[in-house]
């Protein structure tokens, strides 16, 4: 466990005693024990990725519209003449849905043993990988591999920054309904209160400013019989709690799933401040994966068959461990280079050759593409 788990238990501890009653009668004795315990231990769990036993987790995340045609036609008005301006996106999604009369929608499934073993696999569109395990880290995009040691958090640690800042508050939806967004804003419990009624609230803060009005509300039922709480809304304020929320997350179809022996929220919808859906996460299946976790985080190789992928043709590799760089152009020929550093001091790593400006190309492209469904 790290440093930063341990003094969240310790913060926890000490102020989820501190109960504001809001009005309502609150549980006593074992029962607010029993809560304070099962809190306690969600909220560190929440901050991992938890291993899933060979299985998988397949979903759907659906990125929603939320302008109506009024609207749509108002902005596209105002920025017409405007081709660089940031909510071209906001119209494009709009046209989008309109035209295929569905949401935008990324089909998604994890693979994980822990938090640092799992893979993360994307199967619209050209398909995204990205992995993490005690060797290396790695994400493979339409003939692009980019490897980088499993703990590089600089500019080329891309998938240890994913881990934290994407992938652990999406997942986190169907293992603990979003707590686990906690590890990514620095959040610790403020205040805590199971009622008698059998509803519950946690409210968390930043850990460095916990004056600020950024606020998450977590939300929920709690069953004496399975003896923990099932979160219900998670709720997130920028302006302290006497504005509205920003976002409202409704989580539902929460199962108990034997294989993973753990319980799982199957629905998640994203409301805007204005109570419009904006997004949609929605669980399609837990199945048995394809192979052994460890061949699931090897490597691609052209030698070896991807268990996901299949046969695999790497046309580019930039490798942050050894500084190499390949390139293979339209004709097949292969150009290799490698990576220097600017300086002893840690600076960003630099390019040499074409073959390795095309590799720069390749990662904004990445970026890019990954920014818009993001």
């Amino acid at each position: 466990m790290n440093g930063a788990l341990t003094g969240t238990i310790v913060i926890l501890i000490s102020q989820i005693t501190a109960m504001a009653s809001a009005g309502y009668p609150q549980a006593t004795g074992d029962r607010q024990s029993r809560f304070r315990t099962w809190l306690e231990r969600e909220w560190v769990d929440s901050q991992s990725i938890p291993d899933l036993r060979g299985y998988a987790i397949r979903y759907v995340h659906e990125i929603h519209s939320t302008l109506t045609p009024e609207e749509a036609a108002e902005l596209r008005r105002r920025i017409a003449n405007k081709p660089d301006h940031p909510d071209h996106h906001a119209l494009r999604l709009y046209d989008q849905s309109v035209a295929s009369g569905r949401p935008f929608t990324i089909e998604r499934a994890l693979f994980a043993g822990g938090d640092r073993r799992w893979r993360w696999s994307r199967f619209d569109n050209a398909g995204i990988d990205e992995v993490m395990s005690d060797q290396a880290a790695w994400m493979w995009f339409d003939g692009r591999l980019e490897i980088s040691a499993p703990d590089d958090r600089g500019a080329a640690g891309r998938i240890a920054v994913t881990q934290v800042s994407t992938l652990l508050p999406e997942v986190a939806r169907f293992f603990s309904g979003g707590m686990g967004v906690a590890r990514t804003a620095n959040l610790v419990i403020d205040q805590a209160r199971l009622m008698a009624a059998d509803r519950w609230t946690v409210t968390a803060t930043l850990a460095d400013k916990p004056n600020s009005e950024y606020v998450h509300v977590f939300e929920g039922t709690w069953s004496d019989d399975k003896g923990r709480g099932f979160v219900d809304h998670a709720l997130v304020y920028h302006h302290g709690l006497q504005r509205p929320a920003v976002t409202t997350d409704l989580v539902d179809g929460w199962k108990y799933v034997p294989e993973l022996d753990r319980w799982i929220a199957h629905k998640i919808e994203t409301m805007n401040h204005q109570g419009r859906r904006e997004r949609a996460y929605r669980v399609t299946a837990i199945e048995p994966s394809p192979a052994p976790l460890p061949e699931l985080l090897k490597i691609p190789s052209p030698e070896r068959p991807d268990p996901i992928r299949g046969e695999l043709a790497i046309t580019s590799l930039v490798d942050h461990r050894t500084g190499r760089v390949m390139n293979q152009d339209a004709d097949g020929r292969v150009v290799e280079g490698r990576l220097i550093k600017d300086s002893p001091q840690g600076a960003p790593w630099r390019y040499i050759g074409w073959a390795a400006l095309a590799a720069i190309a390749v990662g904004a492209l990445i970026y890019v593409r990954r920014s818009k469904v993001s």
